[in-house]
């Protein structure tokens, strides 16, 4: 093993710190374009509190995957250009809180050279947890696909000797969901708040 991969594979970063209130779950779940009928109450809960019909404020699960944005094990020194992101997972531990302090510990799980002029997968994880150091949710399998030739001679991708190759394509066909056509673009259409104005 070469020292690169043995640096690559040894990154951590535990203990980072961040913060999102009540107002970065709203903008998040008006971002992705909850709330777009006003009459739907489900939707609404996401985006305001309730001022005639008081309701407490729920948080979009999928909010955990910005909560600690920037977060990482460490500087992999990637030509940002040549990485593909590959792909992405959540395990929610419990629901998230409208607001919190929260802790992300970082740390690569799998380096896998994918031969030559075909590049390197790196996998890591983040896990966040609470003030009180219970885990909210684990941002797993971050699999970074770097296209460049071969770094260094590392372990081969066990996805090469799968003995089910249909059981990745079942795992990941759990969690699929339909997007309501515009739902990219509906922040686009509504007005801007005045905050939010030059």
């Amino acid at each position: 093993m070469s020292a690169r991969y043995e640096e690559l594979k040894g990154l951590k970063n535990i203990g980072q710190k961040y913060a999102y209130t009540d107002r970065e779950v709203m903008l998040y779940a008006c971002g992705i374009g909850l709330g777009a009928d006003p009459m739907d109450e489900n939707e609404l809960a996401f985006v305001n509190e309730g001022t005639f019909t008081p309701r407490p404020l729920k948080v979009v699960p999928t909010f955990a995957s910005v909560a600690a944005w920037g977060s990482g094990p460490g500087e992999m020194n990637l030509n940002r250009v040549m990485v593909v992101d590959g792909e992405r997972d959540i395990t929610f531990h419990q629901p998230l809180p409208v607001a919190a302090h929260i802790t992300a510990d970082s740390s690569v799980l799998e380096v896998y050279d994918k031969g030559k002029d075909k590049g390197v997968v790196i996998s890591h994880q983040t896990v966040l947890k609470n003030e009180k150091g219970e885990k909210l949710a684990t941002l797993g399998r971050f699999a970074l696909r770097s296209r460049r030739r071969r770094l260094w001679r590392a372990e081969p991708d066990p996805a090469r000797s799968a003995q089910d190759p249909g059981a990745r394509a079942r795992q990941d066909d759990r969690h699929r969901h339909a997007s309501r056509p515009g739902a990219g673009l509906s922040a686009l259409r509504r007005p801007q708040p005045a905050a939010f104005r030059s």
